[in-house]
């Protein structure tokens, strides 16, 4: 019943799927999973929307988030325990932790690049 942000992934074969999460509100975390899930499925505009025939193989993956805490120094990430809010005018992203165990980053960036173009 604690409230707190949540991103729920959706991978079938270790293959993003879908993707979307709330960062702050004030309804229970359960409830947000509930929504997320539901948004990943239907609503990622990445991707169509999953089919039933997809559920067997969907594996679900949920992100509970804490408070965000602004850094001063790019030293204070750790990877693949923080996740990463970044910022510039009407511009933003989201990295959750994972993202760099996934795709093999340090703190230089991605490890190979033609992975990601």
């Amino acid at each position: 019943n604690r409230t707190a942000g949540a991103f729920v992934t959706l991978r079938i074969k270790e293959k993003l799927r879908g993707c979307m999460g709330r960062f702050k509100t004030a309804d229970p975390l359960y409830k947000v999973i509930r929504d997320m899930a539901i948004s990943s499925a239907t609503r990622d505009s990445r991707f169509r929307e999953v089919t039933p025939g997809e559920l067997d193989d969907i594996l679900l993956e949920i992100s509970v988030l804490s408070e965000h805490v602004k850094i001063e120094d790019i030293s204070d990430i750790e990877l693949g325990r923080h996740g990463i809010y970044i910022k510039k005018g009407m511009n933003s992203g989201t990295f959750l932790p994972e993202v760099a165990d996934s795709t093999g980053w340090d703190m230089s960036g991605p490890a190979n690049k033609e992975r990601h173009s």
